[in-house]
C-alpha cells in the first residue's frame, strides 16, 4: 500500500505563530537554564500550554529590539591583576 502526500496542508493551515521555547533557545545556542534566568528576570515572555512553554514571535521581536537597543547589557567587569610581586 502506497501513500500518497497530501498537496495543499500548509496552505490550509497557516504556519503557528508559537515556537517551542526550547526550540527557539536551541536555535540561538542558549541552555533551558539561560531560559529560566531570562524568565525569571521578566525579559522574556512565553504561554503554558499543558506543561509546555511556548513563545510568540512578536515577544521573540520585542526580545530581540530590546536587547539590540541594549536594555540587558551591563558594564564589563574585568578582574583586578594580581600585584607582580604576590
Amino acid at each position: 500500500m502506497s501513500v500518497r502526500p497530501v498537496e495543499g496542508i500548509a496552505k490550509q493551515f497557516p504556519t503557528s505563530d508559537l515556537v517551542a521555547f526550547e526550540a527557539w533557545l536551541s536555535s540561538i545556542s542558549r541552555s533551558s537554564v539561560t531560559g529560566y534566568r531570562w524568565r525569571k528576570l521578566g525579559w522574556i515572555e512565553v504561554i503554558n500550554i499543558a506543561g509546555r512553554l511556548y513563545i510568540s514571535r512578536a515577544a521573540i521581536a520585542r526580545f530581540e529590539a530590546r536587547a539590540a537597543a541594549g536594555e540587558f547589557s551591563k558594564p564589563h567587569k574585568a578582574p583586578n591583576r594580581k600585584a607582580a610581586d604576590e
